[in-house]
C-alpha cells in the first residue's frame, strides 16, 4: 500500500543521505614532516600548474569581456529564482559601527551587501572572475576597508577555487587585488586592530594537487607583500585561526589535510594539529599537552574567547565516523587542555555534524561572555556554561551551519539555506535575505505547468516557481534535489530524485510519495547526481544508471531491470566508478548513450541487448553529458570535465558514425570545463545542429556543421558562474540554465534569432535557411517562386548597414559583418514587409 513520506522521514533522509558527496574512506599513514606521498600517490596523475594558470587567466578574460561596454555578449538573462530558499552562505561581515550594513559571502554566488539591515541587497563583486567567497573581514580601524578571501573552504565534491585576497577601500564599491592568487582557497582573514597594517590569511591551497601554497600568510604592510609563516606540508592547509586581541602576535592555527580530485578524496591525516606562535609567526610550537597528537584526524576547529583570551575551545572530527569525537578547552592559553564531554547526556552530541564533519569547521564564542559558545554543524548547538551542557538552537533556520557573527544585540547565522538574524529582544531567528544564489544541480520542465520551472538544489530539495514568484518558490521535496521528470499524459504523475540515487514518484500530484528503486542493487555505486532520463516516445519508460544501466517501463507496478554489464573500467582509479551521463534518442528510445566517471562511453542501438564501447581515443576524463544529434542519424555529442584534475580544456566531441570516429569541436570555446551539451530542436532545412553548452564560465551557443563550428557567449548580464544543466522550453522558445550559484535563469532565444521555423518571414512567402550563419544568409521560397525582394540589414541599435535586391534562393553575403545580432527586413513587390533577427557568428 502506498505510504506517505512524512516530514520526519524527510529529516531522517537528509541526515542519512546528506553526505555532500564526499564521505569516502580515508587513507591513513605515518606522520610526515614533508610531502604526504603515501596518502596521495602521484601515480594517479600529475596536475600541470600551467593548466591552472591558464584557467585563472581565461576566467579573468571572460569576466572582463562580460562587463566591457565594447564586447558584451548578445541578449539578457532573466533570473527566475528561487530567491527565498537561500544559497549557501560561508561568510558574514557586519559593520561594528552600523549594524544595518552587512555583507554576505556565498559559496559560489558572490558577495552581497545591504545598508538597511537586509531589506534590500546589492551584488558588489560580480565583475570578479571567481564568485566563491571563503571569508569576509572588516578593518576595525576603518570600516570602509573590507577584505574578501576567495575560494570555498568546505571543499566538497564540487570544489570551488578562488583567485586570492581582495580589498575595498570604499565599502564595496570598488575592489583591488592583494595577491595570494596561488592559495586558491582562503579559509580565514584577520585584520589586526593594534598592529598597524598587519593581516593574517589562512589558506587550504589548490584542492586538486599537492602544492606548497598552503598554510598561514602574514603581511605587515597592508597586503602589499606577504610571507608564508606556517607551512605544514604540501597536502595540509590551515583551516581555522584564532588571534589574541591583547597581543596580535599570538596566533593559534588548526591544520587540515584535504585533497580532492577525480582519483582521490583525502579528508584526514596525522598532520591535523593545533599550532601556536607568540611572535607573529616567526616560530611555532605544536600544542600537545592534553590534545591528541598521534592519531589521524579530519577537520579541527579552534576559537578564542575575546573577553578572556586565555580561554580557547577546539573540536576534532574523527576520520572513521566523521563526527565530532573530541572537544577540548584550555584556561591558560593552550599550556594545557582538558577534554570536554561528548555524548554523555549533557555533553555535546557527536552527531552535530551528521556524519560529514569535514564539511564544518567552526566554533564561535560570544565576545562578551567566554562561557557562551556555539558549535556549528548540521544543527547549531549552544552552551551558556562553557560547554558543560548543550542545547539545540535556531531550529527554525535551515540546517548545515558555516558562520556565526555576534554584533550588538544580534547574532547572525550563515548556513546552506542563506542567512538569519537572532534578536535578543524578540528571541527569534529571522531570515534576512531573499537573494537568488542557489546552487542548481538540475532543471525540470513540467508540460502541464509550462509557466513554472523546477530545480534540484544543493541542500534545498526540489522546488518550483518563476520570476513572478521569485520570493515565494515552493519546496516540494527534501534532501539535496536533482532531476525532476513529468509524465506527459498524466499531470498527477511525476518523479523526483535525491542525492546518491534516491528516486521517488507520486501519482496524486505530490500529496504522497513512494520510493521506486526496487530492482536496483543497493550495493552498486551511484553518482551523487545519478542520471535519470525519460523516453520521449513514452513517458512511462525511464532509464538510469549505477555502474550499470537500468530501465523501467512501468514505474507504478514494475521494477528496474539492468540492461547492461558494468560499464566502468576495472583499472580505473576514480573516486567513484559510476555512470554519470545518459541520453535516450528523442526519436528512437532503443538508442541509448551512457558515459562514466572514468571516461568510458557506451552505445546501444537495441535498448541494451548489446553495447558497444565507443570511447576510442576520447580523453580519459569525467564524462559530464552526452547527446544525440538531430541533423544526422548517427550523430553523437559528448562532453568531459577535467576540472577536478586541474585540466580545464573545453572537451566537446562529435561523431557522425555512432562513435566509430571522433572530432573535437570545442576549440572555439574558452578553456573552462564543459558540464552540459544541449542540441536544440531541428530548424527546417538547417545544415548541422544548433548546440548550446554550459561551462564553468557560463553559457555558449553555436551552429555545428561538417564545415565549421563557432561559439559565442550567451547573454550580457550573467556573471562568471558554473552551469551544470540546460533545458529548452519550447513553449516560450527559451533556454533554461541551472547555475551553480545564481539560481535558475532563462534566455529568450529569439534575442539571437533562433526560432523553430521562421514565422516572421513566412507571411511574405520566403524564409531563411538558418537565422544563425557565418558567411551567408540564404532565402528559401515557401511558394516555389523566384520573386524579387528588397533586403535591408540593420544593427541591433537600428543603424542601416546593408540594402540590396535579391531573389528567392539567393544568398546574402554577411562575411564582412562583425559577430553579433542584426535585424533583417524584407519587402516584397507590393511593399509588404517582415522583419526577423539573425545572428552572425
Amino acid at each position: 500500500m502506498k505510504q506517505t513520506v512524512s516530514f520526519l522521514i524527510f529529516i531522517v533522509l537528509l541526515f542519512i543521505l546528506g553526505c555532500k558527496s564526499d564521505n569516502i574512506a580515508t587513507e591513513a599513514g605515518k606522520k610526515f614532516s614533508g610531502p604526504i606521498d603515501a596518502y596521495f600517490d602521484d601515480k594517479y596523475g600529475q596536475i600541470d600548474e600551467n593548466d591552472i594558470k591558464r584557467y585563472m587567466s581565461v576566467m579573468t578574460d571572460e569576466a572582463a569581456k562580460q562587463y566591457s561596454s565594447t564586447s558584451r555578449s548578445m541578449g539578457s538573462w532573466v533570473v527566475q529564482g528561487p530567491g527565498n530558499l537561500g544559497g549557501r552562505v560561508n561568510a558574514i561581515g557586519v559593520n561594528p559601527t552600523n549594524q544595518n550594513e552587512l555583507y554576505l559571502g556565498f559559496s559560489q554566488g558572490g558577495l552581497f551587501k545591504t545598508n538597511n539591515g537586509g531589506t534590500t541587497w546589492t551584488s558588489i563583486f560580480d565583475q570578479n572572475s571567481f564568485l566563491s567567497i571563503g571569508d569576509i573581514a572588516i578593518d576595525p580601524n576603518n570600516t570602509s576597508h573590507v577584505y574578501v578571501g576567495t575560494g570555498d573552504p568546505q571543499i566538497s565534491g564540487y570544489p570551488a577555487i578562488g583567485n586570492g585576497l581582495f580589498r575595498s577601500r570604499d565599502a564595496g564599491q570598488t575592489w583591488e587585488s592583494l595577491g595570494l592568487e596561488n592559495t586558491r582557497v582562503i579559509s580565514e582573514v584577520y585584520v589586526a586592530k593594534n598592529l598597524s597594517k598587519t593581516l593574517y590569511v589562512s589558506a587550504m591551497g589548490l584542492p586538486f594537487k599537492k602544492t606548497n601554497d598552503r598554510g598561514l600568510y602574514r603581511s605587515k604592510d597592508g597586503g602589499q607583500t606577504w610571507k608564508q609563516v606556517l607551512f605544514v606540508n604540501d597536502s595540509t592547509g590551515i583551516t581555522d585561526i584564532a588571534v589574541d586581541p591583547r597581543n596580535e602576535n599570538v596566533v593559534y592555527a588548526a591544520s587540515w589535510t584535504r585533497l580532492r580530485n577525480n582519483q582521490r578524496s583525502l579528508i584526514s591525516s596525522k598532520e591535523a594539529n593545533i599550532y601556536k606562535t607568540i611572535d607573529g609567526g616567526e616560530t611555532w610550537v605544536e600544542l600537545t599537552n592534553g590534545l591528541p597528537s598521534d592519531d589521524s584526524w579530519s577537520r579541527i576547529a579552534i576559537e578564542l574567547a575575546p573577553s578572556n583570551p586565555d580561554v580557547l575551545y577546539t573540536s576534532y572530527v574523527a576520520p572513521s565516523s566523521l563526527n565530532i569525537e573530541k572537544m577540548y578547552k584550555t584556561n591558560n592559553a593552550g599550556v594545557s587542555w582538558e577534554e570536554m564531554g561528548i555524548g554523555n547526556g549533557n555533553g555535546l552530541d557527536p552527531g552535530v555534524t551528521g556524519g560529514f564533519g569535514w564539511y564544518f569547521g567552526r566554533i564561535v564564542v560570544d565576545p562578551n561572555d567566554h562561557n557562551h559558545l556555539f558549535v556549528l554543524g548540521v544543527i547549531l548547538m549552544e552552551s551558556f556554561d562553557g560547554g558543560n551542557s548543550w542545547a539545540r538552537t535556531a531550529e527554525n533556520a535551515h540546517v548545515d551551519h558555516h558562520e556565526v557573527v555576534f554584533s550588538g544585540n544580534s547574532i547572525y547565522l550563515g548556513c546552506d539555506g542563506g542567512a538569519y538574524r537572532y534578536s535578543s529582544e524578540t528571541n527569534i531567528w529571522s531570515d534576512i535575505e531573499n537573494i537568488p544564489t542557489n546552487q542548481i544541480y538540475r532543471v525540470g520542465l513540467n508540460p502541464h505547468s509550462p509557466e513554472v520551472f523546477y530545480g534540484g538544489l544543493q541542500d534545498n530539495g526540489t522546488c518550483f516557481g518563476n520570476s513572478q514568484s521569485l520570493e515565494i518558490w515552493e519546496e516540494v521535496f527534501g534532501g539535496d534535489g536533482f532531476q525532476s521528470l513529468f509524465d506527459a499524459d498524466d499531470e498527477n504523475i511525476y518523479y523526483f530524485e535525491t542525492q546518491n540515487g534516491g528516486l521517488w514518484w507520486t501519482n496524486d500530484g505530490g500529496l504522497s510519495f513512494d520510493s521506486f528503486t526496487k530492482g536496483i542493487e543497493n550495493n552498486e555505486p551511484k553518482a551523487w547526481d545519478m542520471p535519470i532520463v525519460m523516453s520521449q516516445q513514452t513517458s512511462k519508460t525511464l532509464v538510469t544508471g549505477t555502474n550499470r544501466v537500468y530501465i523501467i517501463k512501468d514505474p507504478v507496478n514494475g521494477v528496474w531491470e539492468p540492461i547492461s554489464q558494468k560499464l566502468t573500467s576495472e583499472t580505473s582509479v576514480a573516486v567513484r566508478k559510476v555512470i554519470t551521463a545518459i541520453a535516450v534518442h528523442p526519436a528512437n528510445d532503443r538508442k541509448i548513450l551512457a558515459g562514466t566517471s572514468d571516461g568510458q562511453l557506451w552505445l546501444t542501438t537495441d535498448q541494451g541487448n548489446s553495447w558497444k564501447n565507443v570511447t576510442a581515443s576520447l580523453p580519459n576524463r569525467y564524462i559530464t553529458s552526452v547527446a544525440f544529434g538531430l541533423h544526422e542519424n548517427e550523430a553523437i555529442y559528448v562532453t568531459f570535465s577535467g576540472f577536478r584534475d586541474g585540466d580545464d580544456s573545453p572537451y566537446l566531441f562529435y561523431s557522425n558514425n555512432n562513435g566509430t570516429t571522433w572530432r573535437s569541436i570545442g576549440d572555439d570555446l574558452p578553456a573552462a570545463s564543459i558540464n552540459k551539451v544541449l542540441v536544440l530542436p531541428h530548424l527546417s532545412d538547417i545544415v548541422g545542429d544548433i548546440i548550446i553548452v554550459g561551462t564553468d564560465a557560463g553559457v555558449y551557443f553555436g551552429q555545428f556543421s561538417p564545415i565549421t563550428t563557432s561559439f559565442s557567449r550567451l547573454g550580457d548580464n550573467m556573471p562568471i558562474v558554473p552551469i551544470y544543466d540546460l533545458a529548452y522550453d519550447k513553449t516560450s522558445n527559451s533556454l533554461v540554465a541551472g547555475t551553480f550559484g545564481r539560481s535558475i535563469q532563462t534566455f529568450d532565444l529569439g534575442q539571437v534569432g533562433y526560432y523553430v521555423g521562421n514565422k516572421d518571414l513566412a507571411s511574405i512567402g520566403t524564409s531563411l535557411r538558418s537565422t544563425i550563419a557565418q558567411s551567408d544568409l540564404e532565402l528559401i521560397s515557401l511558394n516555389n517562386d523566384d520573386q524579387i525582394f528588397s533586403v535591408s540589414i540593420y544593427t541591433s541599435s537600428g543603424q542601416l548597414i546593408h540594402r540590396r535586391s535579391v531573389r528567392n534562393g539567393n544568398r546574402i553575403n554577411i562575411s564582412d559583418l562583425s559577430t553579433g545580432v542584426y535585424f533583417l527586413q524584407i519587402k516584397d513587390s507590393k511593399s509588404k514587409s517582415s522583419t526577423t533577427k539573425f545572428v552572425k557568428i
